[in-house]
């Protein structure tokens, strides 16, 4: 179902936007984790709010991490990650 999105958040991302990438990538991986089992809620949350500050200068990709950010926090409903995954790339420099 969601496919190569760890790639797509991948570390380093590229573009203008690693920090971003990087974070959002990191809070997919341990939210995945902790359907697992494994407590790492507490990280990821911490994940898409840098997320949330490192996209600043990118209106809608802010909006939609810290729109899903404060979701997950308040009752636990899983990120979209194919939403998220698509608004990183409307920002992300063309070939990278």
């Amino acid at each position: 179902m969601l496919g190569n999105l760890h790639v797509r958040f991948g570390v380093g991302a590229g573009g203008q936007l690693p920090g971003p990438h990087h974070h959002v990538g990191a809070a997919y991986v341990l939210l995945t984790e902790t359907r697992e089992g494994y407590a790492h809620r507490l990280r990821a949350i911490g994940h898409l709010h840098e997320a949330e500050d490192e996209s600043q200068a990118f209106s809608d990709l802010h909006t939609a991490i810290r729109a899903a950010r404060k979701v997950y926090q308040t009752d636990g409903t899983m990120p979209d990650w194919e939403a998220l995954a698509q608004a990183a790339e409307a920002v992300r420099e063309p070939g990278l």
